[in-house]
């Protein structure tokens, strides 16, 4: 029973807090046309630009395999140092391939000895023929045995340059300037070849050059259309969230990816990293620079409206569907249309829509047609038709919109709900 007591008490409660929060009996602004904000215009730098998550990515990376097979004896480098190409990595046991490679040259020097000495052999052959003194047949017997000298030397070369690869793929080198990313064997290890082995052999490294790194983002189908190569970024890692990289974007993919429906477009930004604190597989937020208007005239988005540019000041439109008039807040269209402060502008479209703002001028605001031009989620550049410091009043018409700046206002207003802490 008491348990039934208390839960009935908490419905009770949250049923009063909500009716608390939602109710519109507070010292919020707010009427039937929506809620009315003022503001002034600015003077600054607008940025158009879209924004996408991506991760970090060495330009170039390498796996490490080795061609030899054998014991690790030694390792120089582990995961985090910065190698040169040419430097050591990984030392394998040498005593058979060495064995091997002694053999090669042993026999390489026997071969060299046995084909100058057919080819001496041959060179006095021909002499005694040309002398008459030995027949053709004793001369061709010498001009074989010197092919045959020939033919050995030139196997046991090969066999000697062989056994010396072999002896030197048991030093493994670096092939590139980079940073050691991981380092997937330890010393005392038997590794397989990677050219031998069906397995494709054992990793040993994996080394990037991260002196400039690529962020993959991911841009969805509808912005990728104004997305160029050569396009200005900035991108801000997870990790260093006050630190801005400058980027560029230098490839975008031609085929898109389906992701729980949203398709995707993965676009590559080429970012300096000299200083080394970008690291492969970090996220990061990318800004790709659309446009900018540097110290322009700035005003909210909401303030400019839209109406048909037919229609006279206070007229209603698409943009501003819903809009009453009537309301104390706003004067009525033909005390705006009269006002001694309404500034005409030279070529306006005759048709279509217009672009205006509502201007506070002696306490009363005017409708004043403007040009716009860049645009962002929070502002608008102005053109023409509005001053820096000119003060300005909108209407919030979206139900949404102004659901959200309600909720807002009882949340300033009220810090506290009877029998729940306030923060």
């Amino acid at each position: 029973m008491k348990k039934i007591i208390f839960w009935l008490c908490v419905v009770i409660v949250a049923a009063a807090a909500g009716w608390w929060y939602f109710s519109p009996s507070g010292d919020t602004a707010a009427s039937p046309s929506g809620i009315v904000r003022t503001g002034v215009a600015t003077r600054g730098d607008l940025t158009v630009s879209i924004s996408a998550v991506g991760a970090v990515e060495p330009i170039q990376d390498v796996e490490i395999k080795s061609k030899a097979s054998g014991e690790i004896i030694k390792l120089t480098a582990a995961e985090g140092d910065f190698v040169h190409k040419g430097d050591l990595l990984v030392r394998l046991d040498p005593t058979t391939v060495q064995n091997t490679y002694d053999q090669a040259q042993a026999d390489f020097n026997v071969a060299q000895i046995t084909l100058e000495q057919r080819k001496k052999e041959l060179k006095r052959q021909q002499d005694l023929l040309d002398k008459k003194l030995i027949s053709e047949s004793d001369y061709d017997a010498a001009r074989l045995a010197f092919e045959q000298a020939n033919s050995q030397f030139v196997q046991v070369r090969a066999t000697l340059s062989t056994s010396s690869e072999q002896l030197q793929d048991t030093e493994i080198r670096s092939p590139i300037d980079g940073l050691v990313l991981t380092r997937q064997v330890e010393e005392g290890q038997i590794i397989s070849s990677g050219t031998s082995s069906v397995t494709g052999g054992t990793l040993l490294y994996l080394i990037a050059d991260m002196s400039h790194v690529h962020v993959i983002a991911d841009v969805d189908e509808t912005d990728i259309g104004r997305v160029r190569a050569g396009l200005g970024a900035r991108v801000v890692a997870d990790a260093y969230p006050d630190k801005e990289f400058a980027g560029e974007v230098t490839r975008i993919a031609p085929l898109a990816k389906v992701e729980q429906n949203v398709t995707m477009f993965e676009v590559t930004v080429l970012v300096d990293n000299t200083d080394g604190l970008l690291k492969a597989g970090m996220n990061a937020d990318v800004e790709m620079v659309i446009d900018e208007a540097l110290d322009a005239i700035l005003v909210p988005l909401q303030a400019v409206q839209t109406r048909l540019s037919g229609a006279g000041p206070g007229a209603s439109s698409p943009g501003n569907a819903g809009r009453q008039r009537g309301d104390s807040a706003t004067p009525k269209p033909a005390a705006m249309a009269h006002d001694d402060s309404f500034r005409p502008m030279k070529g306006l479209p005759a048709g279509g829509s217009v672009k205006y703002v509502e201007i506070i001028r002696g306490g009363v605001p005017v409708e004043q047609p403007v040009r716009v031009g860049l645009a962002n989620l929070d502002y608008v550049q102005i053109i023409d038709g509005v001053n820096a410091g000119d003060s300005l009043q909108w209407s919030l018409t979206s139900g949404a919109m102004a659901g959200r700046e309600q909720f807002r206002e009882n949340m300033r207003a009220r810090s506290a709900v009877p029998g729940m802490s306030g923060r």
